[in-house]
């Protein structure tokens, strides 16, 4: 017969943060203690082929992130342990990365007022619209295995140097993922849970550019802007 401890134990974070129900498989002891496992700020070779034509284009595009996406942490915790993920700043990274394969400039905007010199043919912004995370802990008879989903939701618009909007898009992405070990401490379950966070991230990443650059809206500015440079 089942028991409620025989059970697998689910997990729900949001961007806001949550609460780690108790686990006997985590050994923790006396103090509070913060983990806070890398993110990968890499591209992994999923998000490139998904982008499709890798084309840099002779073209100047300054980017908005917007604070609350910027900035977005994924927090949890557990008993004496928090985990915080930031998520907001690997999405950054990785998505400039992903646009200076497709653009031969590219300016992060502080400010939505910025006015980098030269003027760039268009400012692109991003704003997060939601995100969460879930994560589930099986016991086997030998491995422990951790699997974390994580679900984002971004809107993004770019507008030319007169202010009309050229091209609008929003990526709905969930990435997963899977680890196994004999052992499960803190350190491990934090890296076993960023699989998911990791994923999605690359996958709204990859969407938003392969929309971008596949838009024939898009496509007929940018030659517009590439043209005028040759004038």
């Amino acid at each position: 017969m089942l028991t409620d401890s025989d059970r697998p134990y689910l997990h729900r974070l949001s961007r806001i943060g949550g609460i780690l129900p108790s686990l006997s498989l985590l050994l923790m002891v006396g103090c509070t203690s913060l983990q806070t496992p890398q993110l990968s700020t890499s591209l992994g070779l999923p998000a490139i082929e998904n982008m499709g034509e890798l084309y840099q284009r002779n073209v100047a595009i300054a980017v908005y992130i917007e604070p609350k996406l910027r900035e977005l942490m994924l927090k949890g915790e557990y008993k004496f342990t928090q985990f915080a993920f930031r998520a907001g700043q690997a999405f950054t990274v990785k998505l400039l990365k992903a646009l200076s394969y497709q653009f031969n400039r590219v300016v992060i905007l502080k400010s939505l007022g910025g006015k980098p010199e030269p003027p760039p043919d268009a400012v692109m912004t991003v704003a997060l619209q939601d995100a969460d995370m879930s994560f589930e802990i099986k016991p086997g008879f030998a491995t422990i295995t951790t699997s974390s989903v994580a679900r984002l939701v971004v809107r993004a618009e770019l507008r030319d140097g007169q202010g009309t909007v050229v091209w609008v898009g929003a990526a709905r992405s969930e990435g997963q993922g899977e680890g196994q070990s004999r052992m499960l401490t803190e350190e491990e379950l934090g890296r076993q849970i960023a699989i998911g966070v990791e994923s999605a991230i690359d996958t709204t990443v990859a969407d938003l550019v392969k929309q971008m650059t596949q838009s024939p809206n898009m496509r007929r500015h940018l030659e517009e802007w590439e043209q005028r440079r040759r004038i």
